[in-house]
């Protein structure tokens, strides 16, 4: 006997496939496109041109757009831009409520104008004045036709945030307005361009001598010369010229007065000078003729040069010693304020000017002065020289 075999019964089974089909307004796909908000508007008019076209069948349309397209182009876009932040404001405002207190633009007092579009109130409501818009439309910070917008007034002038917000307002109200537009001046290629500071050399460390601890006053110092001053000598006038020494780590100064700027003018005064402050293991200056024949007096008569170290700096390059060019600065400033003007000074005045010049300018002071009254007083050069 044949071998039955029982058939199982057969089902069908139907397979479906969901497909999540997310609609994207054109506007959003064509703001994303654009990078220009009139490009933008020029889209727009164009596709409805096309579209009143298809519906009335007519050809006899201009070349160009025109200014009422572009207008309407621009209604069609903030009222989609509105719509899809502020719609239960709209919603609200359409039938006659009022706006929610938790809402971000109940504090603008917006309402809806005749073409449906959200502007900012005020109490100029029924006032109209040529030119001048008193209500602007809103736009809301978040969509990206608020940067297009800040984008095409930016690039009118690339002018500063103030002048681009101030003309932005006349027409649209863009919440955040100055944060948008400071996003636009920091990409913008040109601003870039055109108004980015130049590049600056980053600073080189300070040299071991201008920060050396436990050494005294002037061990490290640098030399240089100003003026000349005109001082009273019988009937005629003469100059005189002044010489100050900076010490690199307490930038204290040593003024002393010149004769003439001849070598052994120079030298009498750095003898004056290291009498009272000690001769110096290290010395700075630029390559006067008077510094250099010094330092050759030096080493053939007086033999110092084992304990002086005498540094020149490369020509041409007053740069390197910024560090007693500024302070005489200081001093001129300090004698322009001290003579009086039209004052004729003699050799002895103007040696004791010098004295007091240089005291008036070692107490400036050299930290921060603070202002809690339990802090110690600010410190200065001349706690330094004179305790």
């Amino acid at each position: 006997q044949p071998r039955l075999i029982e058939d199982m019964e057969t089902k069908k089974t139907a397979t479906v496939c969901a497909v999540n089909l997310e609609f994207e307004n054109p506007i959003d796909k064509m703001s994303a496109h654009y990078s220009n908000f009139l490009a933008l508007k020029k889209g727009i008019a164009w596709l409805l041109r096309f579209k009143d076209k298809l519906r009335q069948k007519r050809s006899d349309s201009p070349s160009g757009l025109t200014v009422q397209e572009m207008d309407h182009a621009e209604s069609i876009i903030i009222a989609h831009v509105q719509r899809s932040t502020f719609s239960k404001e709209m919603a609200s405002l359409s039938g006659g409520l009022s706006i929610a207190p938790s809402s971000t633009i109940k504090k603008l007092d917006v309402f809806l104008d005749e073409n449906g579009l959200l502007r900012v109130g005020g109490r100029l409501r029924r006032s109209t004045v040529a030119g001048f818009c008193p209500h602007p439309i809103l736009v809301p910070h978040k969509h990206r036709v608020a940067r297009l917008i800040a984008q095409l007034y930016h690039d009118h002038a690339h002018l500063g945030t103030e002048w681009v917000v101030s003309n932005i307002r006349a027409k649209y109200w863009i919440t955040r307005a100055r944060s948008i537009v400071k996003s636009v001046s920091s990409t913008c290629f040109n601003c870039r361009k055109m108004f980015s500071p130049p590049l600056q050399q980053k600073m080189a460390d300070l040299p071991p001598q201008r920060a050396l601890p436990y050494k005294a006053p002037f061990t490290y110092a640098g030399v240089d010369c100003f003026g000349p001053f005109l001082v009273k000598r019988a009937r005629s006038e003469v100059k005189r010229y002044g010489c100050i020494f900076v010490c690199f780590n307490t930038r204290a100064v040593h003024l002393e007065m010149l004769d003439t700027m001849e070598s052994d003018s120079f030298l009498n005064a750095f003898r004056r000078f290291a009498s009272r402050r000690n001769y110096p293991e290290e010395i700075w200056s630029d390559n006067g003729k008077n510094f250099v024949g010094t330092q050759r007096e030096m080493i053939r008569e007086f033999g110092v040069d084992k304990s002086v170290k005498w540094n020149f700096n490369p020509p041409h390059a007053s740069h390197m010693g910024g560090v007693w060019e500024r302070l005489i600065r200081t001093v001129r400033k300090v004698l322009i304020a001290v003579v009086p003007k039209g004052a004729r000074l003699n050799d002895e005045t103007l040696r004791t000017l010098f004295c007091e010049v240089e005291c008036i300018v070692n107490s400036r002071p050299i930290t921060k002065v603070s202002t809690d009254v339990n802090d110690c007083a600010a410190l200065t050069p001349n706690h330094l020289l004179t305790l």
